[in-house]
């Protein structure tokens, strides 16, 4: 990611389900790194190798992933517009931690070359023959993939065809053409939470002609990268977007709703994505051969017991949390969940409301959403136990109070400085209840890493966590991205190289995890 302090809540995880307690793994072998990690994670898996390693499918898509704000900084140079996280983290008072702010970050707008070299030392060779899609590099020849976003406002200031920068369609260019010269697949993020401020002024995911804004900037992007990029995330993790920009009001735009703006932009952001991907469809797939798809976040909720009424609650909250997005666009019957649905629309009416908050979907908006994902990504670093019994719906609406459901936490297992835990199984549950849910769909995991209370270099706790993690993907997904290469200059550390933030040049120190990552790379093992 990047290099500015944000809130706690900065990913994914409401700040109700947060603890600032860091619980230590279980102690692993000094040469592997693993140890009993690997073995608690082979007593519930299914396929270990001879060697008592787990091995991963020949075509496996190793990789690491980004975000424009957070890793670039030249936040106003070389033609690049205001977006919402520049005005947001500028305010006065800052409602940033720290003050902190995007404008430098890790400063890879300047040294790009330096991020792919990185890289490219995690495992790649030049000699190796490499095709965007399918991939079919061998095995231990690469880091396959790279996933970074583009900068709207970067490459069209105001948001909109009109004002294309060529500035800013340059340093994509550099830096796709230098990734694939390196056998490195670009995986392009479309929108990572930046809308242009001069859109946020036209009243920005509120807005109903939101969507096409969107679709238009999509296919400038097809139009000026696809020949080279094949695989595309129309949004990065809308949940968030939503709930912490028009709820919660700690990411930007900061908007403190009360149950309605929440739902009004989530529907904004999937109509965006659908008009995106059927742009692409229609207009660039028969030529560029890509595939587009949708990056959505998600905890694995268990039952907190045993009782029918926890594990109701804990299927509420899947619905409510990963079904509010990926139903209507990977279910047979499209629309959002009928438990979301039904839940609105009773709160809304006990508030005294003629309507549902929760927008409906005429045929054509549901029929224009249904099907429109080539893959689903899934970024996933927690595990919450859901607990049943009536959350009363208040007089002041809200998401959180139309899901209904009580979180709780295990205190045996280990969690991170962000207070997220790990539990074995966490990915295998996620998954199955996806494909049992949808159908079985592509799924890439997009995300997934451990955070550190502060800049650890030998970082065996964030070894560990793989070690459990990855373990356990190995019969279960297609492929992994690690988040992320460079550690973000904030209080909670993520990241497998750490970033000298008080250095002009902002050098990059390699952690312990870089070359544990590198080794499970060149094995494609566990």
């Amino acid at each position: 990611m990047g290099c500015l302090t944000l809130t706690p809540a900065f990913f994914h995880r409401p700040s109700a389900h947060r603890s600032s307690t860091v619980r230590e793994f279980p102690p692993t072998d000094p040469e592997t790194g693993c140890g009993s990690l690997r073995r608690m994670a082979n007593e519930v898996s299914s396929t270990v190798g001879e060697e008592g390693k787990r091995r991963f499918p020949p075509d496996f898509l190793w990789g690491v992933a980004t975000a424009s704000y957070q890793i670039e900084g030249a936040w106003d140079r070389d033609g690049k517009g205001e977006n919402i996280w520049d005005e947001f983290v500028h305010r006065k008072p800052s409602p940033i931690t720290n003050g902190d702010t995007g404008d430098v970050a890790c400063r890879s707008y300047d040294f790009y070359e330096r991020d792919v070299d990185l890289l490219k030392a995690l495992g790649a060779r030049e000699e190796t023959l490499f095709h965007c899609f399918p991939t079919v590099a061998a095995a231990n020849d690469l880091v396959k993939a790279y996933r970074f976003s583009i900068s709207w406002s970067r490459v069209l200031p105001d948001g909109t065809p009109n004002s294309a920068n060529p500035l800013g369609v340059r340093y994509y260019n550099k830096l796709i053409d230098l990734l694939l010269a390196k056998n490195i697949q670009p995986m392009v993020t479309l929108y990572h939470w930046d809308l242009p401020q001069a859109l946020e002024e036209k009243g920005g995911w509120l807005r109903p002609d939101s969507p096409a804004w969107f679709e238009e900037y999509a296919k400038f992007c097809f139009e000026k990268f696809g020949d080279r990029v094949k695989l595309w995330i129309t949004l990065n993790e809308p949940y968030v977007v939503a709930l912490s920009g028009f709820e919660e009001g700690d990411h930007a735009p900061g908007v403190k709703g009360h149950g309605t703006a929440v739902y009004t932009a989530a529907h904004h952001l999937l109509v965006a994505h659908a008009r995106a991907w059927r742009a692409y469809d229609q207009q660039f797939r028969h030529l560029q051969k890509g595939k587009v798809g949708i990056t959505l976040n998600v905890a694995n909720f268990k039952p907190a017991t045993s009782s029918p009424e926890d594990a109701e609650a804990a299927n509420i909250a899947f619905r409510f949390d990963l079904g509010w997005f990926a139903n209507p666009i990977f279910s047979e019957e499209g629309d959002y969940p009928e438990v979301m649905k039904e839940r609105i629309e009773a709160n809304s009416e006990a508030q005294g409301l003629n309507a549902s908050r929760l927008p409906s979907m005429d045929p054509d908006t549901l029929n224009l959403i249904k099907g429109t994902g080539d893959f689903l990504g899934i970024n996933t670093y927690d595990t919450l136990l859901a607990n049943g019994g009536a959350i009363n719906a208040s007089d002041t609406p809200s998401f959180s109070n139309d899901r209904g459901v009580r979180f709780t936490r295990n205190p045996d297992w280990p969690s991170n400085a962000m207070g997220w835990q790990l539990y074995p199984k966490a990915m295998e549950e996620i998954l199955r209840w996806v494909r049992n849910e949808y159908n079985n769909p592509t799924i890439y995991v997009t995300e997934t890493g451990y955070a550190d209370p502060d800049v650890i270099l030998e970082d065996t706790n964030r070894i560990r966590f793989y070690c459990v993690s990855f373990s356990m993907q190995t019969n279960l997904f297609q492929q992994s991205l690690t988040w992320e290469i460079r550690s973000r200059n904030t209080s909670k550390k993520f990241g497998l190289y750490a970033v000298d933030f008080g250095d002009p040049e902002r050098k990059r120190t390699e952690k312990m995890s870089a070359n544990f990552y590198r080794k499970v790379i060149k094995e494609n093992a566990i």
